[in-house]
């Protein structure tokens, strides 16, 4: 008798812990779990046509139906659209700078603001096991989805310059057919739709003017993270997170 009541109040402790702990991801925000290098097509895709105001869904679409809806919430993740799916002065920046040497700059300051709990941390020195506790704290997926989102950071912390311990740069296995790299300005690239169709040219000359170096740019070039503490990092990443949505 007394083993059944133990056994009964153990399986309802287990099932409390199980569903406080689908509560706890549900009100966390899903970070990107798709390949980064799916996310720097579509980059490359709107840099040669040029973004506008309006229809970068349909755009998005138009490249490839499959992915869209996991990409464009990857592009709203970074900062690069908003809400709305509208392109943000985040997303000429950055598209201003693909194929230059203010590309990992660039990069940097996109997935910094947009990953701020995961770069306040001592990456240089950090291990994978403590990454993987982070991810879990700070944003929501089954251990699937959060190992998928890890890889996705660590291949853009890559591309962006930023100093990863051994440990983590060993962690990024590139997926079966993906090549993590921008394309040069000068090499041509075909931005045909999956259907045979050529997505509609956006606004032309955009991607070919070069945008003046921001307040936020030029703060990241200027200072170390490596040599500030997790607090001063965090309210680092938190100030240009401000800045980059100011527009500044």
């Amino acid at each position: 008798m007394l083993r059944n009541m133990a056994l009964t109040e153990l399986r309802g402790t287990r099932k409390d812990a199980s569903t406080t702990k689908i509560h706890r991801g549900a009100d966390l925000p899903p970070a990107p779990y798709i390949s980064f290098a799916s996310v720097l097509r579509v980059l490359e895709a709107l840099r040669r046509s040029g973004p506008r105001d309006k229809d970068v869904r349909r755009f998005v679409e138009d490249i490839d139906k499959t992915c869209a809806t996991h990409r464009l919430a990857a592009l709203r993740f970074l900062g690069l659209l908003d809400a709305a799916s509208m392109p943000t002065p985040a997303l000429t920046n950055a598209l201003g700078a693909m194929g230059t040497a203010a590309w990992p700059g660039a990069l940097a300051l996109t997935i910094g603001p947009a990953f701020r709990p995961i770069m306040a941390l001592d990456l240089a020195n950090l291990t994978l096991t403590q990454l993987v506790t982070a991810f879990a704290q700070h944003y929501a997926g089954s251990e699937g989805v959060l190992r998928k989102s890890r890889t996705f950071f660590v291949h853009a912390a890559i591309q962006a310059k930023i100093p990863l311990s051994p440990d983590l740069v060993r962690s990024a296995k590139p997926r079966a057919g993906d090549r993590v790299g921008v394309i040069s300005r000068n090499q041509p690239r075909s931005t045909t739709a999956s259907d045979g169709s050529h997505p509609e040219s956006l606004a032309d000359g955009v991607h070919a003017v070069k945008p003046p170096v921001s307040l936020a740019v030029r703060l990241l070039s200027e200072l170390d993270t490596r040599a500030m503490d997790d607090n001063v990092r965090h309210a680092f990443w938190t100030l240009l997170r401000h800045i980059k949505d100011q527009g500044i």
